[in-house]
């Protein structure tokens, strides 16, 4: 009977020694294969600005524990891992969805709220995790480079997102090709034809490489300005001295040149409608050495009164109909120079047709 007792006791012990070995990583192997294969082993984090340099390495262990870069990922010394997504992968039209969520934190500290605490959003496959601030060299590399997104604590503040890589040899080889990618746009750009809004428009819409894409922005912008200004002298020829003018308020803040205030009447265009905006420059009827911004705002004429100053214009007045210089005028003023001082975000918006024939 004390054998018996003995080998239970045994048993019991063994059985309780393999479940204390059993590790985090053991677990997730176990329940999701295919998950532990893209969790468990170091991950490469890569620079958004300097293309395939690897900035943090950061190691998911078997045992639980996170190794590499935590401090400076993450602001942690010591650091552990949980997996925060019982899910499985999903699959969508057939093709399975590789993501999940990630729990880092301070073994030591178990206040959750704390910034002893990470949340890491992974994905291998889904662009669409990709933000703005990710480079969009990394774009048509994804899969096989993955996004990530760390939010450090509660709230919305100490949200990063990176591009990542399981494989160096990978990074390597990425690095290698987005290098010919921005050697072969480099040579488009220096071809390109820098006269022309129709080719940047057609190269600004393929480009990748966010530095060539500031230089061809820049350009464009350049080019556009040129236009704006040769419109306005080619149909309001009497004005032309005042096109580089400030335009003030009465109190002597600035508010934007007088081309700038009238870029997007002069090359936007509705792609769907053809409609544009409406505007003259007129001799003031009721103000001396005024002239006037005719324009049309919901259907409404406005004018808006302008005195030349030395080298500057002052905003004087805003009329409408039989209404001049109503509750707020300036502000209302405002709000028009902030639209029409930009333009269309939609390339297809501009106003080929009228622009390149100036």
């Amino acid at each position: 009977m004390r054998k018996k007792i003995k080998f239970y006791t045994l048993l019991l012990s063994f059985t309780f020694f393999l479940a204390c070995a059993t590790t985090p990583g053991d677990n997730l192997k176990k329940s999701e294969p295919e998950k532990y294969d893209d969790i468990i082993g170091t991950w490469f984090i890569l620079s958004k600005e300097k293309i395939g340099e690897i900035i943090f390495q950061i190691t998911f262990n078997d045992d639980g524990t996170v190794t590499g870069d935590t401090r400076k990922l993450f602001g942690l010394v010591e650091a552990r891992w949980n997996n925060n997504n019982k899910e499985k992968y999903k699959s969508v039209n057939g093709i399975k969805v590789r993501e999940g969520r990630l729990i880092v934190h301070d073994p030591n500290n178990k206040d959750y709220m704390s910034k002893s605490i990470s949340y890491i959003t992974y994905s291998f496959n889904n662009i669409s995790k990709a933000t703005k601030s990710i480079n969009q060299l990394y774009l048509k590399h994804i899969p096989p480079l993955g996004v990530m997104e760390i939010k450090i604590g509660i709230g919305q503040s100490n949200k990063n997102t990176y591009i990542f890589s399981r494989d160096q040899n990978t990074v390597n080889n990425i690095k290698k090709t987005i290098s010919k990618e921005i050697a072969d746009e480099t040579t488009i750009w220096n071809q390109l034809n820098k006269n022309s809004l129709n080719d940047h428009i057609l190269f600004l819409k393929s480009v990748s490489s966010p530095e060539i894409k500031r230089q061809v922005e820049q350009s464009f912008k350049n080019l556009l300005d040129k236009k704006v200004i040769t419109y306005l002298k080619q149909n309001f020829k009497s004005y032309s001295k005042y096109f580089e003018y400030m335009i003030h308020y009465q109190n002597g803040n600035e508010l934007c040149k007088l081309h700038e205030f009238l870029t997007l009447p002069i090359v936007f265009k509705n792609k769907q409608s053809g409609e544009k905006i409406d505007f003259a420059l007129e001799k003031s009827n009721s103000k001396k050495n005024v002239f006037d911004i005719v324009c049309f705002v919901n259907g409404k004429e406005l004018n808006i009164s302008l005195k030349p100053h030395k080298n500057k214009l002052v905003l004087v007045g805003l009329s409408s109909d039989y209404q001049e210089n109503p509750k707020s005028w300036e502000f209302g003023v405002s709000a028009i120079a902030s639209a029409w001082n930009k333009y269309p975000e939609d390339l297809d918006n501009i106003d080929i047709e009228l622009l390149e024939k100036l």
